[in-house]
């Protein structure tokens, strides 16, 4: 339907999720969370859409009428949402109890099965820096050791590390 559109705004009250059914002539809200909607994805079709929040308690919704209503289906914190075939990928905040990178849902997204963790993460992808370049970045232990470590980002006044093999 060329004239059905959803629309994501971002709010000092939250987000909301606008529906035009009118090719954007007008709008009506469709979905209101009051957190930032980081998540959104939709069948092939259309017929089914979620949408999810940072926020854990407002979680994760679906509308099975192309974005008209929603109902809530699961609270769990969503950075961003992809659906296949047969199941809806999240990923959320991997740094508190419970947290997971990635999950998974067979159901429509009514129960999320965490799949992995920052931890999970092997290694780097060997890398052989093509065209005479070496391959640059991290020491794999430290960026391991970033990735797993269940703390907030340093501080703004946070005076910067100086490495003094650089010099």
């Amino acid at each position: 339907d060329d004239k059905r559109i959803l629309v994501r705004q971002l709010s000092e009250q939250g987000s909301d999720l606008l529906l035009s059914t009118d090719a954007g002539e007008t709008f009506v809200t469709a979905l209101h969370v009051k957190g930032a909607m980081f998540g959104f994805a939709r069948t092939s079709d259309g017929a089914t859409v979620w949408a999810g929040s940072g926020d854990a308690e407002d979680g994760l919704y679906r509308s099975m009428d192309r974005g008209t209503t929603f109902t809530q289906v699961a609270k769990t914190t969503i950075f961003c949402l992809h659906r296949d075939a047969d199941k809806l990928l999240t990923c959320s905040n991997p740094f508190p109890e419970a947290g997971y990178a990635i999950g998974e849902s067979t159901d429509e997204g009514a129960t999320v099965r965490p799949i992995a963790q920052f931890a999970d993460v092997a290694g780097p992808v060997p890398c052989d820096g093509g065209a005479g370049e070496k391959c640059q970045g991290h020491e794999w232990r430290e960026m391991h050791a970033t990735l797993t470590t269940p703390t907030a980002s340093p501080s703004a006044s946070a005076a910067p590390v100086s490495d003094a093999s650089s010099a």
